[in-house]
């Protein structure tokens, strides 16, 4: 993955080394003299404020802690002086399984905290942990022995979003906590801003952006011969591609449809449920209740049938065979 110029320079001037203490970490500018960063880098601090916590913008910059909230390791830095820097976007995206990304930080062990360094990886799983929720692989061939330092780095996409913050070594490689797992209600109690639209930068095999990079593509390759105004538009099929490309409106629909099966369940239990309050208010027909288990057997079942069937055409043969 290669970034722009104009985005790695964006990069240089947003993300800063950290010290606290003897602690070592990676911060960023998310806002006017707010960054993020991770917690366990600044814990010195948070046990004792007379620790104070530094960023390096050609000066020391001391800065205040705010703690983002909940459980995460994850906290927000306010500068005490006004340094021009650039700002970096936050990106709530999807899990996007071998999506190559980059993380940028500022290692102990290359450059001594002073060099920015920027290490290619992909996306491998998703977890559930509170410290981090996705692991990812290294695609790069830059030895390390540690990772110390790149704690707090962003993790960022080839279009310089944040998507991610570095907060773990795991087993020889890495693992952060996405932007995603922090927006609600953490960030939006914080009124730390973030972008939804992740589709618009999906680059997967059958994602937005690449599907958009292939038409630019072709429509280069096609030179002269394509003219916008010759463009036909297909509604139908612009639907049904939405559709299909729209995630969260998959979800919907499988919500939707949860609930019209909930609501058939529903159903057969309520009319085998009035189907057995008549059998007990009619009399005459208890007295030959014994006997129907004798001559009817399919009859019977329908009185026994699991609250877990969801055989349509099973409930209409017994309805039918009662009636």
């Amino acid at each position: 993955m290669h970034l722009k110029f104009e985005t790695r320079k964006i990069l240089f001037n947003a993300i800063v080394p950290l010290q606290c203490g003897s602690e070592h970490a990676t911060a960023f500018f998310v806002g006017e003299d707010t960054l993020l960063t991770v917690r366990h880098a600044v814990i010195d601090h948070l046990y004792n404020k007379e620790t104070p916590v530094f960023i390096d913008m050609g000066e020391s910059i001391l800065c205040e802690v705010e703690e983002l909230g909940g459980h995460n390791d994850v906290v927000i830095l306010k500068c005490t002086k006004h340094i021009p820097h650039e700002t970096l976007q936050l990106l709530a995206a999807e899990f996007n399984e071998d999506l190559e990304l980059k993380v940028i930080g500022y290692p102990s062990e290359l450059g001594n905290n002073k060099d920015l360094i920027s290490l290619s990886i992909r996306n491998r799983q998703q977890v559930h942990r509170l410290e981090y929720d996705i692991v990812v692989i290294r695609e790069d061939t830059l030895a390390l022995y540690s990772y110390k330092g790149f704690s707090g780095s962003p993790v960022i996409n080839e279009f310089g979003s944040v998507i991610g913050i570095m907060t773990r070594s795991v087993s020889q490689t890495l693992g952060y906590i996405s932007i995603r797992q922090l927006t609600s209600p953490w960030l939006d109690k914080k009124n730390i801003p973030y972008k939804q639209d992740h589709f618009s930068e999906d680059t997967s095999t059958y994602g937005r952006r690449t599907s958009q990079n292939q038409i630019y593509k072709a429509i280069k390759l096609a030179g002269n011969r394509y003219n916008p105004k010759l463009h036909q538009d297909i509604s139908d099929f612009s639907v049904k591609l939405y559709n299909f490309i729209n995630k969260d409106g998959f979800e919907n629909v499988k919500k939707q449809c949860e609930k019209y099966r909930q609501w058939f369940l529903s159903s057969k239990r309520t009319f085998r449920d009035e189907v057995q309050k008549i059998l007990k208010q009619n009399e005459a027909y208890k007295k030959e209740f014994p006997s129907l288990r004798e001559k009817d057997d399919e009859l019977w079942a329908f009185f026994e049938l699991s609250e877990n069937s969801e055989e349509s055409s099973e409930r209409d043969f017994y309805i039918e065979k009662f009636t």
